[in-house]
């Protein structure tokens, strides 16, 4: 196997369900007929809740992961990385649950990672969704990567590590919030414990680990992005990337 791909999600019912939308698109995406070998693993955050998922588990090589209690978002993001660890696969995506996806999404990541191979194996992980105007940029100065700064890196839409680095990156954060008075955060103010850290905020918490393990590289960024966030707060979108549509592929150019 190839691809171990993991999708965190939550009922949140009685607000909206993304995950109904995303997986619409996922399927129109071609995933399910993907002759690239992978895995595809729901891990739902919420227990008792998971009835709403019942519809998807006939679908190829998907399964669902349910919870027999309330557990944080970050211990959902940890064990759906972690459950890895006894899979035969080369790399771990992790995606959210509120996603559009462009045309062959797999095949257009795989075609993205051999085509950019000598890029990707110099990073410790690259990211294919970015709400910053430099993927714009980059991608109509036909550019197909950023190498983004720790620092600038937020949003854990969808996210791509090596199965080796991806367990050690799960080991780091496990370690950092279970040692959290005594973590020596570097972007943080000194001697401050984050507010929220300890049950969420994945997205601090890789750029912790990145800094700390890695802290001479960057995020490689693909451009443009190959999904689109469609959460909402108060009827507004949080934050978008340039995503050229679910008609477009990036395996097409290959």
């Amino acid at each position: 196997m190839k691809y171990f791909i993991t999708m965190r999600v939550v009922d949140r019912s009685p607000k909206e369900n993304y995950i109904h939308t995303t997986m619409k698109s996922l399927i129109n995406s071609g995933l399910f007929n993907s002759e690239i070998p992978f895995e595809f693993h729901l891990f739902d955050g919420k227990p008792n809740s998971s009835e709403y998922l019942n519809k998807y588990e006939s679908l190829k090589n998907l399964t669902i992961h349910r919870t027999e209690k309330e557990i944080t978002r970050n211990e959902n993001w940890l064990r759906s990385i972690e459950y890895c660890k006894d899979k035969d696969c080369k790399y771990v995506i992790q995606l959210e649950d509120d996603l559009l996806f462009c045309k062959h999404w797999l095949g257009s990541i795989d075609a993205y990672i051999t085509k950019n191979q000598k890029f990707v194996n110099k990073v410790p992980m690259v990211t294919f969704y970015s709400a910053y105007q430099e993927v714009r940029r980059k991608t109509e100065a036909k550019r197909e990567y950023w190498n983004q700064s720790y620092q600038q890196f937020y949003g854990t839409q969808c996210i791509l590590l090596r199965k080796d680095i991806a367990l050690k990156t799960v080991k780091h954060i496990i370690d950092g919030i279970e040692n959290i008075d005594k973590y020596m955060f570097k972007f943080r103010e000194k001697g401050h414990k984050p507010a929220g850290m300890k049950g969420a905020c994945i997205d601090l918490w890789l750029q912790e680990w990145a800094v700390h393990e890695y802290p001479d590289k960057y995020f490689l960024v693909s451009c443009p992005s190959f999904v689109q966030h469609i959460g909402e707060t108060e009827g507004k979108h949080l934050h978008q990337s340039h995503f050229l549509g679910e008609n477009w592929s990036y395996k097409k150019g290959i």
